[in-house]
Parts: structure tokens; C-alpha cells; sequence
């Protein structure tokens, strides 16, 4: 299965973004991953969900989110 991975800026804000998704409806899972600078954070969900989820985010006042796609 494909998941989308979207950034959050750090652990607060990913932990904050994964509740107003799941509040929604859509299955959110908060990600610990290392990048160049250090830790990093991310809300992995379905690949069905992207669209739900940029709608959901944008109206809970999130700004713009970087979003990846994850492989099988």
C-alpha cells in the first residue's frame, strides 16, 4: 500500500496535524525520521487520502505542508 508522507515542522505541530486528521476521519500515524539537519517528523497517511487531508489541514489553519510519497 502507498502512503503520503507530510512534513511538519516539528514534533508539536506533526502531533497536532495527526489529530485534526483523525478527528476527520482519516487515518493519521506521526513518523520519526532522520534528515540531514537532525530529526525530523512527519503524518504518514493512505495515498486515498491526500486530497482529504490538504482540504482538512487547510481548514484547521495549517499552512502550506511539503507532501512525499512513500514506496510499497
Amino acid at each position: 500500500m502507498k502512503y503520503h508522507l507530510i512534513a511538519a515542522r516539528s514534533l508539536t505541530y506533526g502531533q497536532r496535524m495527526a489529530r485534526a486528521l483523525k478527528d476527520a476521519g482519516v487515518t493519521a500515524a506521526l513518523v520519526r525520521g532522520s534528515g540531514e539537519n537532525g530529526c525530523s517528523y512527519s503524518v504518514r497517511i493512505k495515498e486515498g487520502n491526500l486530497a482529504a487531508a490538504e482540504r482538512i489541514l487547510a481548514g484547521a489553519g495549517f499552512g502550506a505542508v511539503v507532501i512525499r510519497g512513500e514506496p510499497e
